[in-house]
Protein backbone atom coordinates (compact mmCIF):
# COMPACT_ATOMS: atom_id res chain seq x y z
CA UNK A 1 0.00 0.00 0.00
CA UNK A 2 1.42 3.67 -0.98
CA UNK A 3 0.42 6.77 -0.09
CA UNK A 4 1.44 10.04 -1.06
CA UNK A 5 0.56 11.59 2.32
CA UNK A 6 3.62 13.20 4.00
CA UNK A 7 5.04 11.22 7.30
CA UNK A 8 7.35 13.82 8.35
CA UNK A 9 9.53 16.99 8.31
CA UNK A 10 12.98 17.99 7.86
CA UNK A 11 14.61 20.62 9.41
CA UNK A 12 13.72 23.26 6.66
CA UNK A 13 10.56 21.85 6.21
CA UNK A 14 9.43 22.46 9.40
CA UNK A 15 11.06 26.00 9.47
CA UNK A 16 9.28 26.99 6.40
CA UNK A 17 5.74 25.74 8.12
CA UNK A 18 6.43 27.16 11.21
CA UNK A 19 7.80 30.60 9.99
CA UNK A 20 11.32 30.55 11.80
CA UNK A 21 14.79 29.38 11.41
CA UNK A 22 16.26 26.21 11.03
CA UNK A 23 18.27 27.34 14.10
CA UNK A 24 15.42 27.57 16.15
CA UNK A 25 13.80 24.27 15.09
CA UNK A 26 17.21 22.56 15.41
CA UNK A 27 17.29 24.19 19.30
CA UNK A 28 13.66 23.33 20.37
CA UNK A 29 14.89 19.60 19.26
CA UNK A 30 17.72 19.61 21.16
CA UNK A 31 15.87 21.23 24.42
CA UNK A 32 13.24 18.28 23.60
CA UNK A 33 10.42 20.60 23.46
CA UNK A 34 10.03 19.43 19.66
CA UNK A 35 10.82 15.40 19.53
CA UNK A 36 12.37 14.26 16.42
CA UNK A 37 14.23 11.09 14.96
CA UNK A 38 17.75 12.03 14.33
CA UNK A 39 18.89 9.88 11.31
CA UNK A 40 22.40 11.07 10.64
CA UNK A 41 25.36 9.25 10.56
CA UNK A 42 28.33 10.49 13.55
CA UNK A 43 28.46 13.59 14.59
CA UNK A 44 26.41 14.80 12.05
CA UNK A 45 22.39 15.79 13.19
CA UNK A 46 20.35 14.67 9.89
CA UNK A 47 16.68 15.27 11.93
CA UNK A 48 12.67 14.15 10.72
CA UNK A 49 9.74 15.36 12.73
CA UNK A 50 6.42 13.42 12.21
CA UNK A 51 3.71 15.08 11.34
CA UNK A 52 2.19 14.00 14.34
CA UNK A 53 4.77 15.40 16.46
CA UNK A 54 4.73 19.06 14.56
CA UNK A 55 1.18 19.02 15.04
CA UNK A 56 0.99 18.40 19.27
CA UNK A 57 3.57 21.20 19.41
CA UNK A 58 1.57 23.35 17.62
CA UNK A 59 -1.49 22.57 20.12
CA UNK A 60 0.35 22.62 23.04
CA UNK A 61 1.84 26.04 21.86
CA UNK A 62 -1.61 27.53 21.62
CA UNK A 63 -2.95 26.23 24.69
CA UNK A 64 -0.01 27.68 26.25
CA UNK A 65 -1.31 31.65 25.39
Amino acid sequence: METTEKKFYNVPECARFLECSDKTIRRLIEEKKLLAHDIGAGNRRVYRIPVEELERFLKNTANSK
